[in-house]
């Protein structure tokens, strides 16, 4: 008796998005371009999988805490983080008003503030 006083809608919720292609049925391959998609990124999993598995596999986990307790691996943890925030406040701080000035309908700004952003990127400081 209650669904009769709701109003009567054609709404549909959207369909999930679905990552890559769509989904294949059961039983169906994957497409040679997708194939070689996975096959290409496999050395950069590799790159990264491999290391962090074999600094595990090396060390007991009481040997890796009492190897983080150091001072010298703590100082280390403490220079990275704050060079980390510290370089994200920078980026941030110069970084949003440069990119709000790079989309702009500027003519003249639009050509010199991308270059000087490359020119930037590839000098060492």
């Amino acid at each position: 008796m209650a669904n009769n006083l709701l109003p009567q809608s054609s709404f549909r919720p959207p369909a999930p998005l679905s990552a890559g292609s769509p989904p294949r049925a059961a039983g169906e391959f994957p497409s040679p371009s997708e194939k070689l998609w996975r096959l290409a990124a496999l050395p950069m999993l590799l790159f990264f999988t491999i290391p962090l598995v074999a600094i595990f596999l090396r060390i007991s986990p009481s040997d890796w805490w009492q190897t983080l307790q150091h001072r010298s691996v703590l100082e280390a943890i403490r220079v990275s983080l704050t060079s980390s925030i510290v370089s994200l406040i920078v980026i941030v701080i110069a970084g949003t008003p440069l990119a709000y000035l790079a989309a702009g309908a500027f003519a003249l700004k639009m050509l010199l503030i991308p270059s000087w952003i490359y020119l930037l990127s590839y000098l060492p400081l």
